[in-house]
């Protein structure tokens, strides 16, 4: 099974409850035990959602998306 959607990094806390925005879809996530390096920046976990976040959503959720 594929899992469509667009990956973000969260930089300042595990992926959970109101850690991205409400009116995105979580289609998948995945917590790290501790603080992990992904491409120079210090992360908890990565999440997949059903939509583009947009800059400002990024900022405010402190999320990084998936280089490419």
């Amino acid at each position: 099974m594929t899992i469509n959607g667009y990956k973000y990094w969260s930089r300042l806390r595990p992926v959970g409850p109101f850690t991205y925005p409400s009116d995105a879809r979580l289609l998948a996530f995945y917590n790290y035990e501790s603080r992990t390096e992904y491409h120079g920046k210090t992360v908890w976990g990565w999440m997949r959602l059903d939509r583009e976040l947009t800059k400002e959503e990024q900022d405010q959720y402190d999320l990084v998306p998936e280089e490419n």
